[in-house]
């Protein structure tokens, strides 16, 4: 049966009443494989040869990226069954063996193979109807379930390949020495997946605001000092913004906007340094946590690497321009009045310890931020005249970058 869009399913019966069947989702490039009730000697090299074989049918319609395999049926995997998962990694996917029971759990980790795929038992069912809301955006939102825990539960369209982009980041980050949480445990929760962090005795910046609004000036000094502490650090495993951005949102833009001001802007993303500095992509108050005087963040799916321009940008889009499509208060702080206020504190102290303008940085902050809000609200369908008014306010920043057309050529 097909189901969704561009799937097909691949069924054979082998000699030993093996069953296999292969299913792939040409959006997310995802295959998956259901695995037989053993992957030995006995049966591996012709599994190996379907799987494969299987793989080549999916990238004749649309290209791999995700291999699932799922083990709901599976009790044993022998040696020879681990080296054909390490084949299957080092071939370039990224290898998910899913419903691991107990005893192949015990198997695969005792193995180490853990180490090379991501390897899951049947995720969990979880409640948040108790849990308190502390953070969130249009991605996920953010509760906190006891007092050590909490979860970020991931919304809309967001799938599992999603959720392990994101724990896989914060796996990175964390070995860079960067001050993160990681994640242990990926759930379910009323139907949506979810991952759950370990925070013992931790408060969010956004709490803290709300509770001591008087020390905000100390707040943001501190936050603008860990955003640059952790610009500090090389992460050229992670994506590369700028290369994101102008290979992402600028391609989608042009022919959206006038050619003038798209060259604009390509002009200002352009100029932004090619740094490889750990840049976290979403750091706003309801995703940085303090825990014994420490500082520590979560929520790392948009984490790359470049200038820190990128994360004033990141979270002037945030607080400022997103808040021109709705005015949710992601901070859960209570009024999305003194987000502005916010933005340009963090802004002026974060230019001045660099020693730039900062009615410079403004201006080209705002640029890429309008940029990618515009980019947004086009790929969801967001109302013609918020569009309008977005795209206007795009134009006007541009022209007081650019007072003379003929500079953006």
């Amino acid at each position: 049966m097909l189901i969704g869009r561009q799937l097909f399913i691949k069924n054979r019966f082998l000699p030993g009443a093996y069953y296999l069947t292969f299913h792939y989702d040409s959006k997310d490039k995802i295959l998956t494989a259901y695995l037989p009730e053993t992957l030995a000697t006995s049966n591996c090299a012709r599994e190996e040869e379907l799987l494969f074989d299987a793989i080549k049918d999916a990238k004749n319609k649309g290209d791999v990226s995700f291999v699932y395999l799922d083990a709901i049926n599976t009790t044993y995997i022998s040696s020879v069954g681990i080296r054909l998962l390490i084949k299957l990694q080092k071939s370039g996917y990224e290898v998910v063996a899913l419903n691991v029971s107990p005893t192949l759990y015990e198997i695969l980790t005792m193995t180490g193979i853990d180490n090379v795929i991501s390897v899951f038992p049947p995720f969990a069912e979880i409640s948040i109807d108790e849990s308190t809301l502390i953070g969130g955006g249009r991605n996920g939102k953010v509760y906190k379930i006891n007092e050590d825990q909490i979860c970020k539960v991931f919304l809309g369209d967001e799938k599992l390949k999603d959720v392990l982009k994101e724990k896989r980041k914060s796996k990175m980050a964390f070995q860079l020495g960067l001050p993160t949480a990681l994640s242990f445990q990926v759930v379910k929760v009323k139907g949506s997946y979810g991952l759950i962090y370990e925070m013992i005795d931790a408060t969010t910046i956004s709490e803290i605001i709300k509770k001591d609004s008087k020390n905000l000036d100390k707040i943001i000094n501190d936050y603008v000092n860990f955003l640059l502490e952790i610009n500090k650090t090389d992460a050229p495993s992670f994506p590369d913004k700028k290369a994101d951005y102008s290979n992402n949102i600028l391609k989608r833009l042009a022919g959206k906007i006038e050619k003038t001001y798209f060259d604009r802007l390509s002009q200002i993303v352009n100029h932004i340094p090619d740094n490889k500095g750990f840049v976290h992509g979403d750091l706003h108050f309801a995703n940085l946590f303090s825990t014994q005087g420490e500082l520590f963040m979560i929520d790392l799916d948009d984490a790359g690497c470049g200038d820190g321009i990128w994360d004033i940008v990141a979270l002037q889009s945030t607080l400022v321009y997103f808040r021109m499509l709705d005015n949710e208060d992601i901070l859960h702080i209570g009024d999305i009045s003194y987000y502005k206020n916010y933005c340009d504190k963090i802004l002026e102290q974060w230019a001045s310890l660099r020693s730039e303008s900062k009615e410079n940085i403004a201006d080209i902050t705002s640029a890429i931020s309008l940029g990618r809000v515009l980019d947004y609200s086009i790929r969801h369908n967001i109302d013609s005249n918020t569009q309008q008014t977005i795209t206007s306010s795009l134009y006007e920043k541009l022209d007081n970058i650019f007072p003379n057309k003929e500079n953006a050529q």
